[in-house]
């Protein structure tokens, strides 16, 4: 496939896209294809999507600083009756002031 072809499929690509594109799908362990598309993107729609992605960002809430108070009173609450909470929360601990050091779910306790 030329350059020209290519561009038909993949409106964007480079030379040495091309040549990546072609590696792979030539490749000894490549899947076998009964047709091939492309994505069909253009610059346009590139221009989109940053548009879109500025939007999205303009539009996100200021981080919220420092824990969540309801979240905080909470815990805070059932602490002394959740088990695993009595076994990882130590007493003394500061959980609104040291909420960012609050030991989170593991992978094991969900497994258990």
């Amino acid at each position: 496939m030329d350059l020209a072809e290519a561009r038909r499929q993949f409106p964007l690509v480079t030379e040495a896209g091309l040549q990546n594109l072609t590696r792979i799908r030539e490749h000894a362990l490549a899947p076998r294809w009964t047709h091939a598309i492309g994505d069909h993107v253009t610059a346009e729609d590139l221009q989109a999507v940053d548009a879109f992605r500025r939007e999205l960002a303009a539009a996100r809430p200021a981080p919220r600083r420092g824990p969540p108070e309801d979240l905080v009173e909470r815990v805070a609450q059932l602490r002394e009756r959740v088990p695993l909470w009595l076994e990882r929360i130590p007493q003394g601990f500061a959980i609104g002031r040291d909420w960012a050091f609050l030991p989170t779910t593991r992978r094991e306790d969900l497994a258990a």
